[in-house]
């Protein structure tokens, strides 16, 4: 099977040539695709050719896809933003469910263009360039993008010569110096202390005007000839606050974030009733699940109530996306749903331990368009998905639930399946006086409950929709309205609004960015601790070390905290970090968990924390009891401090002499024996006293000469 906007390659006369899918029409064994390294026009071919082709290797299929592009959004300039809308302006309406098929027939393209000609007063070559630039650069509406990154000297400001920077001036003044790093930071700070204060709409005029009269002038407002040289004219500031501030950072600034989301934000999409196949249409809503879950880490430990996000293709019913977890209705949690329906769903039901085959859920691709409540859908967050991955976002007006009906009705479906099994589970009667608490019956986990609304959207995907309309095209090709055969259906005789984007790229425009910190260490991230082969490479460890910490951004996915994502800076790629290996505790663990795990330890710390001090205290007790001792059982001495002192040496011999007897190590069968020998070998009280030992004998000699 192949999609449209894949890529694939094969060799002719010694060349590799690598083409990109446009259209497929499976019902005339068509397949539109274009050489993506060359200027020229679509082709078509036969479409049972070419998958004969990738079945015996002539042709492969590669996902290294040269004109993926990641964009920042925030970095674009306003040109940049409006060569795009310009040229969508242009050839959009070129590429609608009606007009697009006529598009790859050379006669029909003519048409098109020139109807485009009239309505826009653009050239036929200008047109054409358009869509060649569309189609070879993945047909996302970032192709339009100019290349201003391969140009030289972007975002650098330029270096003072012997020549004035700028043009010439007109009219003489002393106002209007070069503009130096001082002016540039005193700038600044009016930009932000006027310009961009909520709810003041101060005037560029007025804000320059303060500026003058804070940093450039003297007493009683006079103007000093010394600083006034130095000070921006009006069209320098006005410049500076234009080309260093955008536009969106602004009118947030000025409007505040809640009415710039309403009012000031792009806003594509449009509502639309109808669908026209697979693909053209999903709908995303999120619910909070009737059931109770415990800890993955803790079984004893009740963690709530999981927030389920289901993603549905309206035309078929089928479920495109998923995500259960603890993120309530958010941004976040939406972001892990659509990140779900580019997913190999084989792959997804193996993280899961659950086997499928690649046909009982083959969906993974992105829609035409997606419908969504106003609510995490409608934020500037949706600027990539919009602009990155060319997908329409459309709202649902408020308190219309029912503008949702197909995916609002699945979530009945969930719970109407859940309930009569699982332990957990809250029924109507919660919380009233006399009912059981259904907090404590919880027994599933969150790996648990995914697993179960996996079996019930297979389950779901083979089931058939009585309520279904089929139209006249399905009757006559005898469809049963199931999911899975509604999906099938549709991809071979109304495809079209699906497309693939590989998985990495999609995740990468969801995943939410946030700030890292570079450290001798590692790159700390939420208390724990990455490295990837560039910051090895480069020697960024080393020179935290030398030079200190400075921080970077990332993207990273709150499901498993492995590994986290740096940004290329050309938008070409990323970079891999992993978690260290001492923090193997941590590996595969979703941020919910790893909270978790923190806190039992803390918990667990304390406790023998409290218990420590206890100790400690018993001992101190016990130290205190020895010290008091020793100073009762001191000695007082008649002799002097020094010769006291002399005395050192020969005390120490001493008392070495006696810790050596009791330090010697004689073991129990040699104690017996010295026992038999002295009652053998003691004398009698006839013969005298028994001798001394002779080293005791040296020793007190030595005392006895020093006394002398």
């Amino acid at each position: 099977m192949i999609a449209k906007n894949e890529l694939i390659q094969y060799d002719h006369q010694g060349q590799s040539i690598t083409e990109r899918i446009l259209f497929i029409d499976e019902a005339n064994d068509t397949v539109v695709a274009i050489n993506i390294s060359l200027q020229s026009l679509p082709v078509s071919k036969t479409l049972s050719e070419v998958l004969q082709s990738l079945r015996n290797g002539e042709m492969r299929k590669i996902s290294d896809d040269p004109w993926i592009r990641i964009v920042d959004e925030t970095s674009l300039s306003d040109k940049e933003k409006q060569i795009r809308a310009r040229a969508w302006e242009i050839i959009g309406p070129m590429f609608t469910s009606d007009n697009e098929p006529y598009l790859y027939d050379p006669i029909m393209r003519g048409k098109l263009v020139r109807d485009t000609m009239n309505r826009c007063g653009v050239a036929k070559m200008s047109i054409y360039r358009l869509l060649k630039r569309y189609w070879h650069r993945g047909m996302t509406m970032n192709a339009f993008l100019p290349d201003y990154d391969n140009s030289g000297g972007r975002g650098k400001r330029k270096t003072k010569g012997d020549k004035k920077l700028g043009r010439p001036r007109k009219y003489p003044s002393i106002i209007g110096g070069e503009i130096d790093e001082k002016t540039r930071k005193i700038m600044d700070v009016c930009i932000v202390r006027f310009l961009l204060k909520k709810g003041k709409k101060v005037k560029i005029k007025d804000a320059y005007d303060m500026m003058m009269l804070n940093y450039f002038t003297g007493e009683n407002a006079q103007l000093d000839y010394d600083e006034i040289i130095k000070a921006p004219t009006l069209d320098q500031f006005t410049k500076y606050f234009r080309n260093e501030f955008k536009i969106s950072q602004v009118t947030r600034a000025r409007e505040g974030e809640t009415n710039y989301a309403q009012n000031f934000r792009a806003i594509t999409g449009t509502s639309q009733q109808n669908t026209y196949g697979p693909g053209h249409r999903f709908q995303i809503d999120a619910t909070v699940a009737d059931i109770y879950l415990l800890a993955e880490a803790d079984r004893k430990s009740i963690i709530g109530r999981p927030v389920l996000y289901i993603v549905q293709d309206v035309f078929s019913r089928m479920v495109t996306g998923m995500y259960v977890g603890l993120e309530g209705p958010s941004w976040i949690g939406a972001m892990m749903a659509l990140a779900n329906t580019a997913t190999d769903k084989v792959a997804f039901c193996a993280d899961c331990d659950i086997a499928i085959k690649h046909e009982q859920w083959p969906s993974r691709h992105l829609p035409e368009t997606i419908l969504a409540d106003r609510g995490e859908l409608e934020g500037y967050n949706v600027e990539s998905l919009i602009y990155g991955l060319h997908v329409v976002v459309e709202n649902t007006a408020p308190y219309r639930p029912d503008w949702k009906g197909a995916v609002e009705r699945f979530f009945r479906t969930i719970h109407d399946r859940v309930r009569p099994e699982v332990p957990g589970f809250i029924l109507p009667d919660y919380r009233k006086r006399g009912q059981p608490d259904y907090r404590l019956d919880a027994t599933m986990t969150l790996k648990d409950f995914t697993q179960l609304v996996i079996g019930i959207i297979l389950m779901h995907n083979e089931e058939v929709i009585s309520s279904y309309e089929c139209d006249a095209e399905m009757v006559a090709d005898g469809l049963i309205p199931t999911p899975l055969e509604l999906w099938n259906w549709g991809v071979k005789n109304r495809s079209g609004s699906l497309h693939i984007i590989p998985e990495d790229i999609v995740k990468l425009y969801l995943l939410p960015m946030d700030k890292a910190l570079v450290t001798p260490k590692g790159i700390k991230f939420k208390k724990m601790y990455y490295s990837c082969e560039k910051a090895l490479m480069e020697e960024w460890f080393d020179r935290a070390r030398i030079k200190g910490n400075w921080s970077i951004d990332i993207c990273f996915d709150y499901r498993n905290m492995t590994y986290i994502y740096i940004k290329d800076e050309h938008g070409r790629g990323y970079t891999i970090c992993r978690m260290l290996e001492r923090l193997d505790k941590y590996l595969g663990r979703s941020y919910e968990d790893i909270l978790f795990l923190d806190e039992l330890e803390l918990t667990r710390l304390k406790g023998k924390s409290d218990q420590g001090l206890q100790n400690r205290l018993k001992r101190l007790k016990q130290s205190q009891k020895i010290i008091e001792n020793a100073l009762e059982k001191k000695a007082e001495s008649s002799e002097s401090d020094s010769k006291r002192v002399q005395g050192i040496r020969d005390n120490r011999q001493v008392e070495k002499e006696r810790n050596r007897e009791k330090e010697a190590f004689i073991l129990a069968d040699a104690q017996i024996q010295d026992i038999v020998s002295d009652s053998l070998n003691r004398p009698s009280s006839v013969q005298g006293a028994p001798t001394k030992h002779p080293r005791m004998l040296a020793i007190l000699k030595q005392v006895q000469k020093g006394e002398k």
